[in-house]
């Protein structure tokens, strides 16, 4: 199964202290046991947050992502993050989408 998340908007409206790791225990943690691939390039940080935190998701099967990659390091904290790596553990198609600083003598 695909999925693709396109909301670059933040959920301000929804509290989310309420949400944080160390509330977890008061909420199940979604399971998208058929998910392969996940496109969140469009999506705003927080979603990028919810699907690889394994506190708040479980994707077992999860083979390509398709991320941005100023979002990825801030959610993985530099790949550095523990929450985050079960979910990553099967990736093997990384897509990372950034935006390059163009100069004055940059021509496409």
């Amino acid at each position: 199964m695909n999925l693709r998340i396109m909301n670059i908007v933040s959920q301000s409206s929804l509290d989310f202290n309420m949400f944080a790791t160390e509330n977890n225990q008061l909420y199940a943690i979604a399971v998208y046991p058929h998910l392969i691939s996940l496109d969140i390039v469009c999506a705003h940080y927080h979603y990028v947050e919810e699907f690889l935190n394994e506190k708040k998701a479980y994707i077992p099967c999860l083979t390509e992502l398709r991320v941005s990659y100023n979002d990825l390091t801030i959610v993985t904290k530099n790949f550095t993050r523990e929450e985050t790596r079960h979910n990553c553990v099967n990736i093997k198609r990384l897509i990372l989408i950034t935006q390059f600083a163009h100069t004055k003598d940059f021509y496409l």
